[in-house]
């Protein structure tokens, strides 16, 4: 069984083909898409709807948009005009120029580079398709948007 993942900029979708047909994998929320936002509190971590609701009172901890971010460095003149437009901080890591999302999680100031952040957004889905299957999910297919790391 393979589980395709439509990763989209601001929603991710996922589906798997079994039983003959393509099956869409609804979130937790009962939506055919989740938000693609993480949000990082004093007790967990949190994806999609909650992320976003999260986002409203605790915004610098929200992360959204972050595959617009992956392939580039902080430098990047699309990232330094643009830095208004994300909610949370971010820094260059030393020595690489690579950005640095930093968020306060569990009482912790935390840096993390977009990559980690994706990753953590696709276990999430991943984690969802196992409980919906009552199987495990081994292999994937995630397809991106064709300019995914343009601003």
């Amino acid at each position: 069984m393979c589980l395709g993942i439509d990763l989209g900029t601001s929603k991710i979708s996922i589906a798997v083909y079994r039983n003959d047909k393509m099956e869409v994998i609804k979130n937790e929320f009962d939506n055919v898409s989740t938000p693609a936002v993480v949000g990082f509190s004093n007790e967990s971590i949190v994806f999609g709807e909650t992320a976003v609701n999260q986002g409203k009172k605790n915004y610098k901890n929200t992360v959204t948009n972050v595959l617009r971010l992956v392939g580039h460095g902080f430098s990047d003149p699309h990232i330094q005009n643009n830095l208004h437009v994300y909610p949370f901080e971010m820094e260059a890591e030393q020595y690489t120029d690579n950005i640095l999302i930093c968020v306060e999680y569990k009482g912790e100031k935390k840096k993390m580079h977009p990559e980690e952040i994706l990753t953590l957004l696709l276990e999430h889905v991943k984690d969802l398709a196992t409980k919906q299957l009552k199987k495990e999910v081994k292999d994937c297919v995630i397809v991106l948007p064709t300019s995914f790391n343009r601003i």
